[in-house]
């Protein structure tokens, strides 16, 4: 399956064209505007004295003439998101170990060693998993988990796209890393941003209350928040995105708020660790 049939299968033709028209609006054909989201997105992150993780894939890498430096020197992390954008689901395990070679290849050439993936669409299957332990990658992230926090706001295509996604209710499974065979796995949090503005057509306030219920209920529940927003809709989620980051700064007990490499880092390492207890006399 093609990039093109992919995105029609899971978002449907008219919502498709209406989504290229959004990012043609929003990036143009130009670097320029790529670079001004992406400076606005990261000028937030700052204000909260955080990073964050950007997938890419590497033909956009390697065609955009990004000032990679620029970025990673403000605490972003760049992942790889596949070599193109295709449903990874569908691709032979020689398929995957082609396009992962070619992907790490093109991330090297621009002095990036990326650490973690996440499959386009987050449609992935045990053959892409192994090809990801295969191409040396340290986390992936492209397993989804469907927060209940939509009450109201459902429509049917988001009910399509968490299906076509194959995410798990959050009610039913932790969200926390996982070590599997060696790939510390972390769940991406739903409604995400293009669910706030392609399927659901949320006003700020109303993304806003989703996030901040996703949020207070990992911080009940003392899980994992990775929260969604591509850089061609920080505009329309800038402000949904800052109340999540002021909430989040504020809690008690407080949390730690981290690029997905650093927390994969920690994960790895927490499962290496012993304690030793010593007999005091």
């Amino acid at each position: 399956m093609n990039s093109l049939q992919a995105a029609v299968q899971g978002k449907g033709f008219g919502r498709l064209i209406r989504r290229g028209g959004t990012i043609t609006g929003h990036y143009g054909l130009t670097r320029g505007k790529m670079d001004r989201a992406l400076a606005c997105f990261v000028d937030i992150l700052e204000a909260y004295g955080c990073g964050a993780t950007f997938p890419l894939t590497a033909i956009t890498l390697a065609r955009g003439h990004w000032d990679m430096d620029r970025y990673r020197a403000r605490n972003i992390e760049f992942a790889v998101h596949g070599l193109c954008h295709v449903d990874h689901s569908r691709l032979t395990p020689a398929q995957l170990d082609d396009h992962f070679g070619r992907a790490r290849a093109l991330f090297a050439a621009h002095g990036i060693e990326a650490a973690g993936f996440r499959c386009p669409y987050l449609r992935w299957n045990e053959d892409t998993l192994a090809a990801i332990r295969r191409a040396g990658f340290r986390y992936d992230s492209s397993g989804s988990l469907a927060w209940p926090v939509a009450n109201g706001h459902e429509t049917e295509t988001y009910g399509r796209v968490l299906r076509f996604y194959g995410a798990q209710p959050a009610a039913d499974y932790p969200a926390l890393p996982a070590i599997e065979g060696g790939l510390v796995r972390m769940p991406y949090a739903l409604p995400d941003d293009e669910a706030f503005v392609d399927r659901l057509s949320l006003d700020s306030a109303e993304m806003a209350e989703l996030w901040l219920a996703v949020l207070a209920e990992t911080h009940r529940l003392g899980e994992l928040f990775v929260l969604g927003l591509h850089p061609e809709r920080v505009y329309p989620c800038a402000a949904a995105l800052e109340a999540t980051l002021d909430a989040a700064r504020s809690l008690s007990p407080g949390i730690w708020i981290a690029r997905l490499d650093e927390i994969a880092t920690w994960w790895a390492e927490r499962a290496r660790a012993t304690i030793t207890c010593a007999n005091v006399a």
